[in-house]
């Protein structure tokens, strides 16, 4: 009997060395991973990076995500800090003129020329351009309170990271 129970417990010590944590889902499934859409100035963000949850992640004076509203508009900057070094960022500017829009605003336009988005990757700024570009649906747009919530989607490419697809992007940030 005893050694029934060694040979039991061997087993099940087994089965659970030989589990893996698995990966995040990709695809539509992936989307429940990333924070909800709201507009209360949660100081929220995510999205999906080729189908891969993105979150802000950072401490301290490397905070995961910052805002600011200033006359010119609002900038939101999200960054993802690697555990193993290196980090990845990606960064809204909506200029003044384009915070009352209802429409979906079009992400290619040229810096200092109306909304622009970023992602970096190998340490270059990869910039929505008027050939591959994005949406930008702002849900809430609150310049008295500084509240600006929306939702984006945008596709960037580079010659070292290939296609970058940026899709399901959620922020609610309060400055």
């Amino acid at each position: 009997m005893r050694l029934m129970s060694i040979i039991l417990l061997f087993i099940v010590v087994t089965l659970f060395a030989t589990c893996k944590k698995k990966d995040p889902p990709i695809g539509t499934n992936a989307t429940t991973q990333l924070p909800p859409i709201t507009t209360t100035g949660e100081n929220t963000f995510g999205c999906l990076v080729n189908g891969e949850v993105w979150l802000p992640k950072g401490k301290g004076i490397f905070a995961g995500l910052n805002s600011d509203y200033f006359s010119l508009g609002v900038t939101i900057q999200a960054k993802h800090f690697h555990t193993s070094g290196g980090s990845d960022y990606i960064a809204i500017g909506i200029y003044k003129d384009y915070l009352d829009a209802t429409l979906p605003i079009e992400l290619n336009m040229v810096e200092s020329q109306g909304v622009i988005s970023k992602y970096s990757c190998s340490n270059q700024n990869l910039i929505t351009d008027t050939i591959i570009g994005g949406k930008l649906n702002l849900i809430r747009s609150d310049t008295i309170n500084e509240i600006f919530s929306g939702t984006f989607e945008f596709t960037v490419v580079d010659s070292q990271c290939d296609t970058i697809k940026i899709t399901n992007g959620r922020f609610d940030i309060k400055d």
